[in-house]
């Protein structure tokens, strides 16, 4: 490729030689074809934040060759489908040399300075730390330098802005000074030296959507509107504050700005973004300043606050789509995405997402509408996330870079550091100025000191051709199926993947002619997926030299119904390759595959000779369509017993039944015009008389005498499905019934066999269903089945089958022709056909045995359900029938009965007890039953005999019941049954609840020091509870001489040790504690040991740390208790100063002014009578001499505890909880009468002079 050329810097700075040109590395200008068919759509069609990568982004465009691309809307890259780690085809890093060379060439020859701001649109501008500025066009060409910053020595360029339309440039330095200059030419349009605070530099300059209007942020955290204007040709500026650095730093802005003029932003309103160090905010500007929304951003102290716009397809919860701006916001490791929309005329902010990241973060730049690029600050590590997921895709490690910061200008360095020191902390690792986003092409620039970087997203044919150079096929067929399954809404992009991926595939087989079979696997799956299955059977086939693998991978993609039909070659080799290997594959592989792409004979003599049966019924319907052929050649083999394998059998059954509904076996359905002659064709072949190749000695119906063999009941069935089918619905469809019917009974001739059994059932259900005429030939037949004793079943199902025949006739009234209802219940009771004796009992309306029946028939659900049905007709005499077979009831379902009684017939308790009272164990349960349910009230003498049962049948819960048990049992025949039974812990709490603690405590010590090791403890324990319950009531004495008699036995015994301190600790509170200390240090001395102090320390220890902590906790428990009524005492001194609300200013007992007492009490006596009564929680008043009268006149009126009454509601207050205010003295004759209460408009009587009474 042939060098660029560019003007030396040198030659601009002199101002000659402007077409003198340097060689520049023409290897920088990637030249890649674009796809116009995959461009990207217009600004409406973004994809949605919430539902990225619903459709696949196939149009992007590759990145531009040229520095900055053209005015389209920048490529959106495809993130990574995959979890693990990629290989990096995402992200593409780029040093732009010829900007590079230009840099250094500035810091050595001409002292420009290393670089500090950079600003991109479609030309590139470099600001240095010297005032210089660069500008660069697409094609890395240096156009002009500007010198007016170095001139003024107004520092270092510190931040640049290109408006909308590239034509002018705004720069701003380090010691206040703003520039705007013509891009096209250099030149210097306006100088604003005052245009921000005084003694401030510039951090950050932005233009505005409005062509005119721009924004400055100062070091002072102050943010200014440039107003640019033009009046009579001469260039002004007119500049405003609009947030003041006063009332919190503003650190960061970013202004928004839509591409599309019909978009509502961009027409009426004018919005930027705006981060402190604790918050963000949208600030209006136009058409008048408001604040739309803020949100806290908290973060580490020593970063800066991070804003994005970005341009984003969103879907809400009604499918309604709409373009709207997304702000990402982050701080830290916080990432925030908000959404800010225009719906009927206002604006409004929703947040979409919060992402914690696991570093902090340095930059944050959209790449485009579905990811964000992240970079992080402590390893300058670049992270693209998928916004949607919140995975992360890539990285890209940028340490290398030698990352321009902007610290300096954060900590004031250039106006003397007159920054704030929070600011100056924050700024450490600025760079809102060095790493840049071209929303034009989608790329990231990052200035180097002396380098500039450009990292961008490859689209999807570019990371297709990426990973075909690095020969990763695996990712790239991966990538390509999910790049064509995202265009298959697109016809048009679906067609240029599809070939795209063809080309890819071309790509592999040229690559891998040495190792066929690298990767085969995926290129299987992507050719199956694009639907070009015929390369799979040609290029690939021919080209391996084992087919092993490939034969594996082509099976599991038919066992996932991937593929269908193959070629004939390919299906020879793959049931050879398995019919030596695995049969179950082989057959699944047949019944999936197509039968036309299989070698018929071969796959016909496969099934036959390995017995796949289900195969070859499949290849005989689909194939053949012989439906016939599988009965007659597979039929013969069900009974022979090869392991006890029934899978024949039952596959046959499927078959046959699936045949005679007109479905296809094994899936499918049989065609229409041949539904018919197949039900007819397999019938015939069911009920053929004999078969093709019969012998003299070969039985009638053989076929369906082996079905019958094999299973007489399944086979029964698939009959009597078949008779629900049209065919057997008309008058000829009911003689082949009645002929099937007479041959299965010339089978199965036997009517002492099970399948006679089973055949009279399925008689007795067609001709219930008037599937079957009810002829005497087959009643005779179905009676003899179910009166017979030697036909009595040997297993339940039998007798339910059995049971069900006899109901089934019963119901259909076959037999009551025939036979008297007495002799029918005459057979059911002998055959035990309880159900049957039921219905006739409904037929004959004797109700009084149904429940009967239902017990004998141990049916109790059908029981109980009876009862809730019936249980308020009294025809059917419910209670009388449970009273009748309450024992047999109990005996069946206890639970369920008692619920019953309690539920419905309370008030017979005492009968129903009655008669279980010779049945101890139904009595026991009946009680047990009452007493758990506790809403029956019983008699003493019930509980006392459920005691006596229950130390009889269920002595583990005695003890529970006597504890939980509040009921009226008498102790002291509890005591006797219980010591009858050597119940003694039982016995221990009995004699504690009569207050024998002598009896209780002398029991619990005699099973204490007879109990095993294992159970000692827990006995003890039990013994030092009894003793601190007895601690209340017992002497002084008695107490000391219960816990020392307990103390030695445990120190006696040193597998007690563990709870020694435990039981010192409950004695600690009821014995005296110098006696306790001497009986632990006499310990031992009856075993003729001398008892030293390190034997018992820890004892002692362990008591003196009680002591201390339970002072600790009566002292905290004082000073918890002192504070609760400090508290109480300030509420209710709170209460006593509100004042009392009065609703009336006349007494309700005189209608009298309460002022007019009041004023004649004042002017005659100070009597204390004449006082005014104030209920304060009603609020109600009287005068005090007229409640006397009233109160007087009441002879109920308690003296005693001087009840004051309201008289108009009954409310009542004591006396003793009234207060009184002194009459303060005044001279009434000096107020003028117009002042009292007549003339007043409150609510209550005004505070003077006034002596209250109430709460």
């Amino acid at each position: 490729m042939e060098g660029l050329k560019a003007p030396s810097l040198s030659s601009l700075i002199s101002g000659t030689d402007r077409g003198s040109s340097d060689s520049l590395l023409g290897s920088l200008n990637l030249d890649l074809d674009e796809i116009d068919d995959l461009s990207i759509p217009p600004v409406e069609e973004l994809p949605s934040l919430d539902a990225i990568m619903s459709e696949f982004d196939s149009d992007l465009d590759s990145i531009s060759n040229n520095l900055l691309g053209d005015n389209r809307i920048n490529p959106t890259p495809t993130p990574s489908f995959d979890e693990k780690q990629q290989t990096g085809s995402i992200l593409r890093h780029v040093i732009f040399q010829g900007v590079t060379t230009q840099i250094g060439s500035a810091s050595d020859r001409t002292e420009a300075g290393l670089a500090s701001a950079l600003a991109v649109s479609r030309m590139v501008a470099i600001g240095t730390s010297h005032g210089f500025i660069l500008a660069f066009d697409s094609s890395q060409t240096l156009k002009w330098c500007c010198l007016e910053g170095q001139k003024k020595q107004q520092g270092a360029v510190s931040s640049m802005s290109f408006n909308s339309d590239d034509t002018r440039l705004l720069a701003g330095f380090s010691r206040g000074a703003i520039l705007m200059i013509n891009t096209m030419t250099g030149d210097v349009l306006r100088t604003l030296f005052d245009a921000i605070s005084p003694n401030a530099g510039v951090l950050n300059i932005k233009w505005t959507s409005r062509a005119t209007l721009a924004l400055s942020l100062d070091t002072g955290g102050s943010v200014w509107s440039l107003s640019f204007t033009r009046r009579m040709g001469i260039r002004g500026c007119d500049s405003r504050c609009l947030f003041s650095g006063a009332r919190g730093e503003v650190c960061a802005l970013e202004p928004l700005i839509v591409n599309d003029e019909r978009h509502p932003f961009q027409q009426s309103y004018t919005l930027v973004a705006l981060a402190t160090l604790s918050k963000f905010f949208i600030l209006m500007i136009r058409p008048r300043l408001k604040v739309v929304k803020y949100h806290m951003l908290n973060g580490p102290p020593d970063s800066l606050p991070l804003l994005s716009w970005q341009m984003v397809l969103i879907q809400s919860a009604d499918s309604s789509r709409s373009v709207d701006p997304v702000l990402a916001t982050g701080r830290g490791s916080s990432l925030y995405f908000h959404q800010l929309s225009f719906l009927n005329g206002r604006i409004s902010v929703t947040l979409l997402r919060h992402i914690s990241l696991t570093y902090n973060l340095l930059a944050l730049h959209w790449l485009g509408p579905k990811n964000i690029a992240c970079v992080e600050r402590n390893s300058e590590t670049l992270h693209l996330i998928d916004v949607r997921t919140s995975r992360e895709l890539e990285t890209i490690d940028a340490s290398n870079f030698g990352i321009v910061y902007s610290s300096a200008q954060f900590k004031g360095i250039a106006t003397g550091g007159n920054v704030s020191p929070a600011l100056a902390l924050a700024g450490t690792f600025a760079c809102y100025s060095t790493i840049v986003a071209n929303d034009l092409n989608g790329t990231l620039y990052i200035l180097g000191k002396r380098s500039l970087h450009g990292i961008n997203a490859r689209n999807w044919s570019e990371r297709l051709s990426y990973l075909t150079a690095k020969q990763n096929w695996t990712e790239a067929f991966e990538l390509a199926i999910d790049g064509y399954k995202s265009s298959s809404e697109k016809p048009k992009r679906h067609g240029v993947s599809k070939d795209r991926i063809i080309h890819l595939f071309e790509d592999y087989l040229n690559a891998t002619t040495r190792s066929p079979e690298l990767c085969l696997e995926s290129a299987i799956k992507c050719l199956i997926e694009v639907d070009k299955t015929e390369y799979l059977w040609q290029e690939l086939w021919e080209r391996l030299f084992s087919h092993d693998l490939y034969l594996n991978i082509i099976t599991q993609h038919i066992l996932d119904d991937n593929l269908t039909t193959i070629s004939p070659t390919v299906s020879q080799a793959l049931l050879d390759y398995w019919s030596k290997i695995s049969l179950d594959k082989l057959e699944t592989i047949i019944l999936k595959l197509n039968w036309q792409c299989l070698d018929l004979h071969q796959a016909l003599s496969l099934v036959k000779h390995l017995q796949l049966f289900k195969a070859q019924m499949h290849l005989n319907t689909k194939a053949l369509s012989d439906y016939t052929a599988s009965l007659v050649e597979l039929i013969p083999y069900i009974n022979i017993d090869d392991n006890n394998d029934r899978s024949l059998g039952n596959n046959l059954l499927v078959y046959i039944s699936s045949c005679l509904a007109g479905r296809g076996y094994p899936t499918g359905e049989i065609a229409d015009d041949m539904v018919s002659n197949v039900k007819y064709e397999i019938m015939r072949t069911l009920t053929a008389q004999h078969s093709m190749k019969a012998d003299d000695n070969e039985p009638t119906y053989p076929y369906l005498r082996e079905l019958l063999k094999f299973d007489t009941r399944e086979t029964l069935n698939v009959l009597s499905l078949a008779f629900m089918e049209n065919e057997f619905s008309s008058e000829l469809g009911l003689s082949h019934r009645q002929r099937i019917i007479n041959i299965l009974l010339e089978i199965v001739d036997d009517e002492e066999s099970d399948q006679f059994g089973i055949l009279c059932n399925f008689m007795s259900q067609q001709i219930t269903t008037k599937s079957l005429p009810d002829t005497l030939t087959y009643l005779t037949k179905i009676i003899n089945y179910i009166t017979s004793d030697s036909n009595f079943p040997v297993n339940s199902r039998q007798h339910v089958e059995k049971e069900q025949t006899f109901l089934n006739l019963m119901e259909a009234n076959a037999l009551c022709s025939r036979m008297t209802f007495e002799e029918l219940l005459e057979i059911a009771y002998r055959t035990k056909c309880f159900l049957v004796a039921r219905f006739i009992y409904e037929k004959l309306k004797k109700y009084e045995k149904i429940i009967e029946c239902f017990i004998l028939s141990n049916n109790s659900y059908e029981l109980f359900r009876y009862i809730l049905e019936y249980r308020n007709n009294d025809e059917r005499k419910i209670y009388q029938q449970i009273y009748d077979n309450f024992q047999s009831m109990m005996e069946l379902e206890s639970e369920k009965t008692t619920k019953v009684i309690i539920e419905y017939y309370p008030i017979c308790v005492p009968q129903f007890l009655k008669v279980v009272n010779g049945i101890p164990k139904l009595h026991y349960v009946f009680l047990e039953s009452l007493i758990a349910n506790g809403s029956i009230p019983l008699e003493t003498s019930d509980y006392n005999k459920f005691l006596t049962l229950q130390c009889q049948y269920n002595p583990e819960n005695v003890l529970e019941f006597l504890q939980n048990s509040n009921h009226s049992y008498d102790i002291h025949h509890a005591m006797s049954v219980v010591e009858e039974k050597n119940l003694t812990t039982s016995l221990i709490y009995l004699h504690e609840k009569n207050g024998d603690y002598q009896k209780a405590f002398q029991l619990s010590m005699d099973l204490l020091k007879d109990s095993p090791e294992s159970l000692a403890e827990n006995y003890a324990m039990k013994v030092g509870y009894l003793c601190m319950r007895a601690s209340n009531i017992l002497s002084i004495s008695d107490r000391e001489s219960y816990w020392f008699e307990l103390i030695e036995v445990i120190l006696s015994r040193s597998y007690l040790s563990s709870i020694v301190k435990q039981i010192l600790h409950l004695a600690s509170g009821s014995v005296d504690l110098s006696k306790l200390v001497q009986l632990v240090m006499r310990s031992g001395e009856g075993n003729g040991k001398t008892k030293n102090f390190g034997d018992v320390k820890h004892i002692l220890i362990g008591m003196l740390s009680n002591f201390e902590y339970e002072s600790l906790l009566l002292k905290t428990s004082q000073n918890i208790l002192g504070r609760d009524l400090h508290k109480r005492l300030v509420k209710e001194k709170q209460n006593a100063n509100v004042g009392i609300y009065c609703k009336s200013l006349k007494c309700h007992l005189c209608k009298r002014k309460l002022s007019d007492v009041i004023k004649t009490a004042t002017e005659s006596s100070e009597d204390s009578n004449d006082q005014i009564i104030v209920f304060s929680i009603c609020g109600h008043s009287i005068h005090n001499s007229c409640y006397q009268k009233v109160s007087k006149q009441c002879e109920n009126t308690d003296s005693n505890l001087n009840t004051i009454i309201c008289t108009q509601c009954g409310i009542q207050i004591q006396e003793a909880d009234s207060f009184y205010l002194k009459q303060n003295k005044i001279n009434w004759n000096s107020i003028p009468q117009e002042e009292f209460s007549s003339d007043l408009q409150l609510k209550a009587p005004p505070r003077i002079g006034f002596d209250y009474k109430g709460k």
